[in-house]
């Protein structure tokens, strides 16, 4: 598993090409500045990029793990603020479930293929069990 996380920094670049400038020039975000803000999509309008699952452990708020169709599979431990990859070195970047075992948080399920298979995409090869947590 790679250790190299990569900084979420979408909320700082909307937050600059939406024109939050004044809003934060008056101090911290409160719940009600966050109305100047409006969902748009960014992209990518092709096949590629899709997170194809998400699976929390039971009880865990801030660890989580994406499952992404072409893209392998990313982990978080801080709420989605960072990421790092856990599934470059297995043959397969295309990934269509993911699941944490109900009985124990560090056993992690990966069935990779994925259903909505296009040009980025491949077949699938077999289903995958990690018992540490994605390590």
């Amino acid at each position: 598993m790679r250790t190299k996380k990569l900084p979420l920094v979408i909320p700082v670049v909307l937050a600059v090409l939406l024109g939050a400038a004044p809003v934060l020039a008056d101090g911290p975000l409160k719940t009600d500045d966050m109305k100047v803000f409006s969902w748009r999509h960014l992209g990518p309008w092709n096949f590629s990029g899709r997170i194809t699952d998400f699976a929390v452990p039971a009880g865990q708020s801030q660890i989580y793990y994406a499952a992404t169709a072409s893209g392998g599979v990313w982990k978080t431990e801080d709420g989605g603020i960072s990421f790092a990859p856990v599934f470059d070195d297995y043959g397969n970047m295309s990934i269509g479930n993911i699941d944490v075992a109900p009985s124990d948080p560090n056993i992690v399920y990966v069935g990779t293929g994925e259903a909505m298979h296009a040009r980025s995409s491949a077949h699938g090869n077999g289903m995958w069990k990690s018992i540490d947590a994605g390590k």
